[in-house]
């Protein structure tokens, strides 16, 4: 018993020691603490909005934790994110297949827009279960109009706190994006796909953009190539 209150003791002594530089050096410690709100076995926050958002990235095992990244409607991810190792391309942007579900956007029917929600497309749905999926650029949207937004630092990863109505929030680690072979801006920006793209752009997908001076994100449905590699945060209802 005396040895068990003897490692207690040191134990505790030696976190109170690394807070105390972790806060002379104005560093957030998070520690993997896992709480009782699990879906299929994956964490998620209730930020008060309309869907519930995933504690952290496909392929991350905390917060802030980079993750995986992955094109738009792949499953797996690859060692080259380009537009010929691109899977729904025959080898370049031009040539890219509409995949998903499609709607009409509005009551033009000349707009419309494809969904890969829930789909075989929708690596969250398809990694995570079927109560995970990725979310549509409305629910992002949410994100960014009805949330309050922090850039900080957490266990020494930059990205962005966004906090929802209810107080609860998330934090999105600058993940950058994967070109190529290479990862470019991260630590300075954070990509995160949606499941939507519009209209007749084929080659394109939406997507939600963080950074420190700003969301960067557009809310006239700003799309990219979809063959860039970049992270998902998982939703779930």
């Amino acid at each position: 018993m005396i040895t068990q209150y003897r490692f207690v003791i040191i134990h505790i002594v030696a976190m109170l020691i690394f807070t105390t530089n972790a806060i002379a050096q104005n560093i957030t410690i998070v520690a993997p603490v896992k709480g009782e709100n699990f879906i299929d076995g994956h964490e998620y926050v209730d930020l008060g909005l309309s869907v519930k958002w995933a504690t952290c990235n496909i392929g991350a095992e905390n917060s802030w934790d980079y993750g995986d990244y992955y094109s738009w409607g792949e499953n797996e991810t690859k060692n080259i994110y380009w537009s010929k190792t691109y899977k729904y391309c025959s080898g370049d942007t031009d040539s890219c297949i509409d995949i998903g579900e499609k709607y009409l956007y509005g009551d033009n029917s000349e707009y419309y827009y494809h969904d890969i929600s829930s789909t075989q497309y929708d690596v969250a749905y398809n990694k995570w279960g079927k109560h995970w999926r990725m979310p549509t650029i409305w629910e992002t949207r949410e994100l960014e109009n009805k949330c309050k937004w922090i850039w900080e630092e957490v266990n020494g990863i930059k990205g962005a706190r966004v906090i929802g109505p209810n107080g609860n929030s998330i934090f999105l680690p600058a993940t950058g994006a994967k070109k190529g072979n290479k990862i470019e801006h991260r630590g300075q920006h954070g990509y995160y796909w949606t499941s939507i793209n519009f209209g007749n752009e084929y080659g394109y997908a939406t997507y939600l953009g963080v950074s420190q001076n700003s969301r960067e994100y557009d809310t006239q449905f700003f799309q990219n190539f979809r063959f860039h590699g970049y992270a998902i945060r998982p939703v779930s209802k």
